[in-house]
């Protein structure tokens, strides 16, 4: 196809295993957008599931503007989503499921939107505006996880649905910046990094439909994925976020300190022993969970070496803590009558050192 007859539409749809759906997926398509003129290409974005999903897409393409990415390395809907988005030739790009629980039929709307106002750079198809609906057999479980995922959202977008994955924008607005999906919620990501705010999104009334074939990706991985995305987003939002973070896994590792130096003692063990050994599964777990959470967003050092290192200056910080407390108790009248308030001196002294030395050097950047 060439430039001149390029489509108006380009559907970008990432797929796994959804063979049984393609067929269904060009007749929707085609009969969505048939009494509006549009024309269109229907761009599959397979990450290599091993079914007959080349077969199926090969045999489509024989009658319908069908087109196949097959995708062998960083797998992920998200990432799916980026990369056919870099081969579609229309005006307009939507990104829509592939287990038809998107209506195509709103897609012409969509378009007229962003025909007729320049000011709004991106169309999403919402469950959560008037007139919209969902399916009414969708399971409780299934809403109120929708509900939590949509509340963690709600503070990075003005979206009323930020968990929608049926939206549309120009091709001349999609985004050439850098995209760090993790995960499938790659509207939510375009809308937050490219700092669409109030008047660039408009949101138009969906019906969403459960899957009719195939089986649903959805699963505790996609889940804890979704919630490191919503961090890596928090953080780009408010940099500062980065140390709110790290303070709240300390107090985690605080209590996993203090519940191992109990349990330690029950067992019989003297408190300067329990002391000594509980410090160590405590500092094991913020490790992980800041290299996990915190500072996931930086390059992955080997695993042994770098915990060393946090030790290290983890314990340098205890130190720091414990001298700042000596110090104030020792020398200020005030703190020596007030000693909870040196306690929190001296934690607040020695955070400070364990933040900027992770952020500088144990969890640098390249």
């Amino acid at each position: 196809m060439s430039e001149a007859a390029a489509p108006d539409v380009s559907f970008v749809v990432p797929t796994y295993r959804e063979e049984e759906n393609l067929p269904h997926l060009v007749e929707h398509v085609r009969t969505g957008l048939a009494a509006s003129g549009l024309s269109w290409e229907l761009i599959i974005a397979n990450d290599e599931s091993g079914d007959g999903t080349e077969r199926v897409c090969a045999e489509l393409a024989k009658n319908d503007p069908v087109r196949l990415l097959n995708r062998t390395r960083d797998r992920g809907l998200a990432l799916a989503v980026i990369d056919g988005a870099k081969l579609a030739r229309g005006t307009y790009v939507v990104v829509m499921d592939g287990d038809l629980s998107h209506p195509s039929t709103a897609v012409p709307q969509m378009a007229e939107i962003l025909k007729r106002d320049a000011a709004v750079k991106m169309v999403v198809g919402s469950r959560n505006v008037a007139d919209a609906s969902t399916d009414a057999g969708w399971p409780i479980v299934r809403h109120l996880a929708t509900f939590v995922a949509t509340s963690l959202a709600r503070p990075l977008t003005s979206m009323r649905d930020p968990m929608s994955g049926f939206f549309m924008l120009r091709r001349a607005d999609w985004p050439a910046g850098e995209l760090r999906p993790i995960g499938y919620k790659i509207g939510l990501e375009i809308a937050v990094r490219c700092g669409f705010g109030r008047g660039a999104i408009a949101e138009v009334p969906i019906h969403f439909t459960d899957r009719q074939h195939g089986k649903s990706k959805m699963s505790l991985r996609e889940l804890h994925n979704y919630g490191r995305h919503v961090l890596n987003l928090y953080r780009f939002r408010w940099p500062a976020f980065r140390i709110l973070m790290q303070g709240g896994i300390g107090a985690i590792g605080y209590f996993v300190d203090l519940a191992g130096f109990f349990l330690l003692q029950a067992g019989g063990l003297g408190h300067l022993a329990a002391r000594l050994v509980s410090y160590w599964p405590a500092n094991l777990c913020t490790w992980w969970l800041n290299r996990v959470y915190t500072y996931d967003d930086r390059p992955r050092r080997r695993a042994g070496p770098q915990f060393a290192l946090f030790a290290a200056l983890t314990l340098a910080g205890f130190g720091i803590n414990a001298l700042v407390y000596y110090l104030l108790t020792a020398h200020v009248a005030f703190f020596d009558a007030h000693k909870p308030l040196a306690i929190l001196a001296g934690v607040l002294a020695g955070f400070a050192l364990n933040y900027v030395c992770s952020n500088r050097l144990i969890f640098r950047r390249l």
